[in-house]
């Protein structure tokens, strides 16, 4: 497209409103506008052209203070990531979400189950099994002693909710680089695979859990660097939102699951602690949220694909 004529036309426009005798105002327009000029000149729309360059003089844009083209891509990656966590948490609270988002479902039982079963480890317990059913719930056991008595069950309980958005606020932060997006889609494609061999002992997880892991192993060997990034950002985000798939168990005092009602991980919190199911279903659901938001734009502000 030929830019000349948009050129001169701006040059015209300029030239007749300062002889209006309104460039000040144009000068003292809000900050919203000056940065739609920027947006324009990031675009390239008026590059190359000294005239124009003297018409955005009087918005006082100057090149030192242009913001990068990469900056626009960023946010534009941030809003589609955090739009993706919105419509994924909206679709569980439906009737028909949990089949709609079937792999992501099963990913964020994965992520619970073993936030409850490596807590239990971390504290000298042992993690006997793991079970996910068909209609995406699932189970934990552990045994053995726990460190800090009361308070290290509790920690257990809290381990399914927590662990979580902790895990994924480590493959956000990995997400900054092109090589460390690549080795934490490979490691996490290995510990699929491995917990199914060492804990999961029901049928279905056997046929979900190692199909997950070959295809996020897959993204790891794929030489498509935007794609690695992507994939390892949009997985961080559905471990750190996995804690909202059930936003009536999270302040529940109880559920039911493989047929069995049970205490909820809230119920047992304070079963075991002060203060009610409720509030520590709030407090958990405001921590996974700063988790998300704070490593997101950290992820996001220092992605470096092409390293």
């Amino acid at each position: 497209m030929k830019r000349q004529p948009v050129n001169d036309a701006l040059e015209v426009f300029s030239g007749t409103l300062a002889h209006a005798g309104i460039a000040q105002i144009i000068e003292r327009l809000p900050k919203l506008f000056q940065r739609d000029i920027e947006l324009c000149r990031c675009l390239c729309l008026v590059r190359g052209s000294p005239k124009v360059l003297g018409i955005l003089s009087r918005f006082r844009i100057h090149h030192s203070t242009m913001p990068k083209p990469n900056i626009f891509i960023v946010n534009s990656r941030l809003l589609w990531l955090l739009l993706a966590a919105f419509i994924t948490v909206t679709l569980w609270q439906m009737p028909f979400g949990n089949f709609v988002l079937y792999p992501f479902t099963i990913l964020a039982t994965w992520f619970h189950e073993m936030g409850h079963g490596l807590t239990a480890i971390a504290l000298g317990g042992r993690f006997e099994k793991l079970m996910i059913f068909p209609n995406g719930s699932g189970l934990a056991y552990h045994s053995g002693h726990l460190a800090l008595g009361a308070f290290g069950r509790a920690l257990v309980s809290a381990g399914g909710l927590m662990g979580p958005p902790v895990a994924g606020a480590a493959l956000l932060l990995a997400s900054r680089h092109r090589k460390s997006a690549r080795q934490a889609l490979f490691v996490l494609g290995v510990v699929l695979l491995l917990s199914t061999l060492v804990w999961v002992r029901f049928l279905y997880g056997w046929l979900m859990l190692p199909a997950l892991g070959l295809v996020i192993l897959y993204l790891s060997l794929e030489s498509i660097a935007w794609l690695q990034v992507f994939a390892v950002q949009f997985l961080g985000v559905q471990a750190c939102i996995s804690s909202y798939r059930h936003l009536d168990y999270l302040f529940s005092h109880s559920a039911i699951i493989g047929g069995k009602t049970m205490l909820s991980d809230t119920g047992r919190i304070a079963q075991l602690l002060i203060l009610p199911y409720w509030f520590w279903g709030g407090l958990i659901a405001i921590a996974s949220a700063l988790i998300l938001l704070e490593s997101l734009q950290m992820a996001c502000r220092t992605t470096t694909a092409g390293k």
